[in-house]
């Protein structure tokens, strides 16, 4: 099991699997009749059934590149309220606050990539340097289980 130095860490991996997770439903959305989960296939570039940490960069990158509006290679507040439909203002601030790490107030695309790259590390449970269907749906799994947790921790 991974260890993560600081809640800080964790939780900043957590909203970029998030944004990933966001970006894979959103693609499975709209090809969900091509018979193939539409996240796993668009990001599957060379068509073999996985997703190498270079695909998954790629895919990311197009991602930070919508976000940055203005185009200067950072993401700031203004730019991820503009993009995050539920509660975007908290949200927002949150992200920055986690994900910056140079104080700078906003997330660079150095900074995005290290998430993602820690993120897909996350996700390949066999550590084998794919994300595979399955590893997917089990991320995806753990995550909505998290979400899904009461506060207190019982499930009862």
């Amino acid at each position: 099991m991974t260890t993560f130095p600081n809640k800080l860490t964790a939780t900043a991996l957590a909203l970029v699997g998030a944004l990933a997770i966001a970006s894979f439903a959103q693609a499975n959305a709209q090809s969900a009749d091509d018979g193939k989960a539409g996240g796993m296939k668009r990001s599957d570039t060379n068509g073999d059934g996985k997703i190498s940490l270079d695909e998954m960069s790629q895919r990311r990158g197009k991602r930070f590149d919508k976000l940055d509006a203005n185009g200067d290679g950072k993401l700031s507040e203004d730019e991820l309220r503009a993009k995050i439909k539920k509660n975007p203002e908290k949200r927002s601030k949150r992200m920055v606050k986690r994900m910056d790490k140079d104080g700078d107030g906003m997330i660079s695309r150095e900074e995005f990539d290290a998430l993602t790259a820690k993120m897909f590390s996350r996700i390949d449970a066999n550590s084998d340097g794919f994300v595979d269907e399955a590893e997917m749906q089990t991320f995806r799994k753990k995550r909505r289980d998290k979400k899904n947790k009461p506060a207190d921790g019982n499930s009862n």
